[in-house]
């Protein structure tokens, strides 16, 4: 799997609100940026090794829809055009929010930046 430059800066950010440990079969990047799949049973749960080398879990599409459900948060559209994203979220759902249209090139940068509001909400 790929991720863009801005996708990890923006797991950078949601990691500042949100300690997600990394598990077995999770992505993650290192302090220089490279991607990695948490596949080595060996090294049990990373969330030591993250704390310690810098290791940032990387959020999937999945990873994102998962903690919509958990907040309670639904999204109304989703809307690919050419070259971005917009993802609309209820705005009754998230505490002290307006209409949220969160648009990003990938449909993952959009998810993260939904992530990004529904925590400042």
């Amino acid at each position: 799997m790929k991720f863009t430059k801005e996708e990890i800066n923006l797991c950078k950010q949601v990691v500042k609100k949100h300690k997600k440990p990394i598990e077995f079969g999770d992505w993650y990047a290192n302090c220089h940026n490279n991607v990695l799949l948490h596949n080595n049973i060996d090294w049990g749960d990373l969330n030591i090794t993250h704390k310690t080398f810098g290791f940032i879990p990387l959020w999937t599409i999945s990873d994102c829809l998962e903690f919509f459900d958990e907040k309670n948060c639904r999204i109304l559209q989703i809307n690919k055009f050419f070259s971005r994203t917009e993802i609309y979220i209820n705005p009754y759902q998230v505490p002290g929010s307006k209409s949220m249209n969160l648009e990003g090139k990938t449909p993952l940068e959009a998810c993260l930046k939904a992530v990004l509001a529904v925590f400042e909400g």
